[in-house]
């Protein structure tokens, strides 16, 4: 079917016939190639259409090639004309597909082949007879009908000239206005320009002056820092000088200090003359801190021995220690059991004294005189008693109303912080509030002073639209 049958509108039909029964067979070798399959179909009969016709609907191919929707469909033509095996232009207004073979081959798009969608010459040179036939066609119809319908194309055509005309005279005024329009925006546009570069050259100038200024300035700065080095330069010498004069009495004073006879015995009058007061006060502190430095290992060496003193005296103590708590372990049980007889002897004179007490205190309780006795005491104190009684209560109802005040003045302070905190917090809004208002204020006359320094903006000319791009022309 796709090597020696040129059928483009039933090719699709025939071979998706032969592929529903190929995937019938529900095997993954042959399945494989369906869509592959699918693809050459539809690019042979794309290759077909496009020897014939020059422009077909998306629908009609749609219908030819029923293996895409219409997104797929598009991708496809994008694909194949990319790899440059057709000449295809997709119409997305008119909703059709436009074909430009010998355009193409004339232009080196794509690459002609023997097998460009057809079996042989022989069938080559057939199609293009089609193609001739029905071109040939297309041209007597074309002729055919401009001969019988030309009376009404020649009115047509009168009609459109005519019509042409009375917009032409409509338009006339409105165009010829137009262009002068336009010539006006040319020439202020031209006196613009010029303003332009006539303001770019002062610029310019000015520019030139402002940096011939700057290099002068950058001139006299480099002389005043060259003095400026000059001058530190100078200072330095001096300076230098005065330091080694005092250097030097440093080392007179330095000869008649001991640390001198000690650094000539050990590096010599010489090495002493080529030092500065500097390194002799260095050696001097290194000599200090080396002296320091014994000192200190002298005193550690005394340490450790007094430590290992101590260590042999808490030895002898850990010993003697020893000896005595062995001493307390044997004699502990002995000591426990004599404390415990003791306390076992107390404890019996302890309650019996209690029995004692208790049989007594049974025997009062038992006398008549005792009970008497017993109510005397409390009528003979019974004054006391009820006088003690009412001071406790004046002193009860006393602290009951000093609290109670205390309590009235802790809420009166509490309610009065209260609304200090919440008057504070009215005015600190009220103060914001005022801020915020203050500062819109600022606001509003800034926008206001920059809308009255800002220049007016440019006034749009009325039916001007139609020349916008006037300067691309």
């Amino acid at each position: 079917l796709l090597e020696c049958n040129f059928a483009p509108l039933r090719l699709a039909s025939q071979i998706q016939a032969e592929l529903t029964r190929v995937t019938e067979l529900n095997r993954a070798e042959y399945n494989q190639y369906v869509e592959a399959l699918k693809g050459v179909t539809a690019t042979k009969i794309i290759k077909q259409i496009s020897v014939i016709y020059d422009t077909l609907s998306i629908e009609r191919i749609q219908k030819v090639i029923p293996f895409y929707n219409g997104d797929e469909l598009e991708r496809f033509l994008v694909d194949i004309a990319k790899h440059r095996y057709v000449k295809a232009r997709i119409d997305h207004r008119g909703r059709s597909i436009h074909f430009g073979a010998a355009d193409a081959a004339l232009s080196g798009f794509f690459d002609l082949e023997v097998s460009d969608g057809f079996g042989g010459e022989a069938e080559q040179v057939a199609v293009e007879d089609i193609r001739n036939h029905l071109q040939s066609m297309y041209n007597s119809l074309r002729d055919a009908v401009q001969v019988l319908d030309y009376e009404k194309i020649k009115r047509a055509a009168t009609e459109d000239l005519k019509r042409h005309a009375e917009i032409y005279l409509y338009h006339k005024d409105a165009d010829y206005e137009r262009i002068l329009l336009r010539r006006k925006k040319i020439e202020s546009y031209k006196e613009t320009s010029e303003r332009q570069k006539l303001e770019k050259c002062q610029q310019a100038q000015a520019e030139a002056n402002r940096k011939e200024e700057q290099r002068r300035a950058e001139e006299m700065r480099r002389l005043e820092q060259e003095n400026i080095e000059k001058e530190k330069l100078r200072r330095l010498a001096e300076q230098e000088e005065i330091d080694r004069k005092v250097r030097a009495e440093k080392m007179k004073k330095i000869q008649a200090t001991p640390i001198y006879q000690a650094i000539v015995k050990d590096h010599g009058e010489e090495a002493f003359q080529n030092m500065d007061p500097d390194s002799v006060l260095r050696e001097q502190r290194d000599r200090l801190d080396e002296q320091r430095r014994e000192q200190q290992a002298r005193l550690q060496q005394q340490e450790k021995k007094f430590d290992h003193l101590i260590r042999a005296y808490h030895l002898q103590e850990m010993v003697a220690r020893k000896a005595i708590s062995d001493n307390f372990a044997v004699k502990a049980p002995q000591n426990h059991d004599s404390y415990e007889k003791r306390r076992v002897e107390n404890a019996i004179k302890d309650h019996e004294n209690a029995v004692a007490v208790y049989e007594r205190m049974q025997k009062v309780r038992k006398d008549p005189d005792a009970a008497a006795f017993l109510e005397s005491v409390k009528k003979a104190r019974a004054d006391d008693f009820n006088k003690k009684m009412e001071e406790w209560e004046k002193k009860l109802r006393d602290e009951k109303r000093k609290r109670l005040e205390e309590r009235h003045e802790l809420r009166k302070k509490e309610r009065r912080k209260e609304w200090l905190q919440e008057r504070e917090r009215e005015l600190v809004k009220a103060r914001e509030v005022a801020e915020q208002t203050r500062r819109d204020e600022q606001d509003k006359e800034r926008r206001a002073v920059r809308e009255a320094q800002r220049p007016p903006k440019r006034e749009i000319v009325e039916n001007s639209e139609i020349d916008s791009d006037w300067r691309k022309n």
